[in-house]
């Protein structure tokens, strides 16, 4: 069946390294990184005239699959751009690809047509595409072909591209055109409703699904530029708490330190932490995201460019030191964002013998309760709707930590637990901290197409100024579960 050959091109494209996301292509980069854009286009270009002329162009695609040089043109870039920031994703942690990032990418995509054939790589794109071009359609039963020619139940496609598709998909029979008063609407026909839901289920099950949304959290929380302010109405005592995390963690002057998970560099400068190493020691401080390293240097150079510091685009699973480097490695509100066992084997790795390997982190607990319902239960019904009702949060519980840290190696654990408070009050931050910040729901949200997902946070943050009036601030409260961790290698 063709579903099942598209399963397994897409989960051959996964672990070949390879990746294709439109979608987030355009939203993210064409814009904010129009050289890599340029770069891309052209090897895509060198590509095209490569492969679709002599032996390694044999299209073997369906009868109802017209050939489109622009729209495998588009497939090209960005398959090129996407597979080129997963390569810096791996890399760094980072979502910022390089030249020699590009140029991998490049190899990696031949060697996948060389393998599978140019024709391959086009049906998957096709049904990448295809899903989101559908999804408003089998999402509100119909769009106004006006409303879909300008974008605006498909944002961020551009108007040359959207006017491509339908012309595809009124070709193939997967949408028609219906007259009505008030203009022309786009209806997706039963053999269109059909092939979405195996497009649905070949993204599903190849594990591509879970990869975007990985990506798009990513890409989200890169571009956050007030992440400090936001943690600070949402965490009013989450200072207190760091530093008191640093008092407990017991760094000695002359100390090699690493901090992973540095972010914005709260806990490096703010908190104190660089003044800790002093004299003569050396603070490592890393993270995976540019735009929180970006705000990290800012507090660098407003303090001198301390020559005892030094801030690092790395991944703390891909840890760029040797063994034995440093006396403590630690980090705070990072593990839940990594694959933990791998995060803590390679902090452990890192740290001398008899050093320290130390977290702050919050545990998992219950959201079920009344203001947070009745505030996100737009959000929580398609969670139902999606199979994905969960009480709690994917945060790790205090067992799943011990169980991790003995994985690393460690005997030597001692914990404290303390709580932390996290206020519900100003909807706007609330909202933008919860589905951009620690990336709740992005599960639930890819499953609506963009701009209902933009229309839905707008509703939540109607939602909250309505249960802001109903619910008394200390009823709006969580005090969240927390934990510092200390273990001795």
């Amino acid at each position: 069946m063709e579903t099942e050959k598209i399963t397994q091109d897409l989960k051959a494209m996964l672990n070949d390294g390879v990746f294709m996301d439109p979608l987030l292509m355009n939203t993210y980069y064409q814009g904010r990184m129009p050289a890599c854009w340029e770069q891309a286009k052209t090897c895509a270009n060198r590509m095209y005239q490569s492969y679709t002329h002599g032996q390694h162009f044999a299209p073997g695609l369906d009868d109802d699959m017209p050939f489109s040089p622009r729209l495998l043109h588009r497939c090209l870039v960005e398959t090129v751009m996407s597979t080129a920031v997963e390569i810096a994703n791996e890399r760094t942690g980072s979502v910022a690809p390089n030249e020699d990032d590009l140029e991998t990418a490049k190899h990696r995509v031949e060697d996948w047509i060389d393998k599978r054939g140019m024709e391959r790589l086009y049906k998957v794109y096709f049904v990448i595409a295809g899903y989101d071009f559908l999804q408003p359609m089998f999402f509100h039963k119909h769009v106004y072909e006006a409303d879909f020619l300008n974008g605006a139940r498909h944002y961020p496609y551009t108007t040359e591209a959207l006017d491509l598709y339908l012309m595809t998909a009124l070709a193939r029979g997967s949408v028609r055109l219906k007259q009505l008063r008030d203009g022309r609407i786009i209806v997706p026909t039963k053999l269109g409703q059909t092939r979405f839901q195996w497009m649905r289920q070949s993204l599903e099950e190849s594990g591509y699904l879970e990869r975007r949304i990985a990506m798009s959290y990513v890409y989200q929380f890169d571009t956050i530029e007030d992440w400090d302010a936001l943690c600070d109405i949402v965490w009013p005592d989450g200072r207190e708490l760091r530093k008191s995390y640093l008092e407990w963690v017991g760094i000695e002057p002359g100390q090699q330190v690493l901090e992973v998970g540095c972010g914005t560099g709260v806990l490096t400068f703010d908190e104190g932490l660089a003044e800790r190493v002093l004299p003569e020691g050396h603070l490592t401080a890393i993270d995976v995201s540019n735009g929180m390293l970006d705000q990290a240097q800012s507090k660098y150079k407003e303090r001198g460019a301390p020559a005892h510091v030094t801030l690092t685009l790395a991944s703390v699973e891909h840890l760029p030191y040797p063994e034995d480097r440093f006396n403590v490695a630690l980090g705070s509100a990072f593990l839940h964002f990594t694959n933990a066992s791998i995060a803590l084997k390679e902090m452990a790795r890192v740290v001398v013998k008899g050093g320290i390997v130390s977290i702050l982190q919050a545990l998992s607990f219950d959201l079920n309760v009344p203001f947070f319902n009745e505030w996100f239960q737009p959000i929580l019904e398609l969670a139902k709707k999606s199979r994905r009702n969960q009480k709690g949060t994917y945060l790790p519980t205090i067992d799943q930590l011990q169980e991790w840290f003995a994985g690393a190696g460690f005997s030597q654990i001692e914990v404290r637990q303390t709580t932390a408070s996290w206020v519900f009050d100003n909807p706007e931050v609330v909202v933008q901290h919860i589905v951009r910040g620690v990336s709740f729901f992005q599960a639930e949200l890819v499953y609506l197409p963009w701009d209902d997902q933009r229309t839905l946070i707008m509703e939540l943050i109607d939602r909250g100024r309505d249960v802001c009036r109903k619910y008394s601030r200390i009823e709006r409260r969580l005090e969240l579960p927390s934990v510092m961790v200390r273990a001795r290698k």
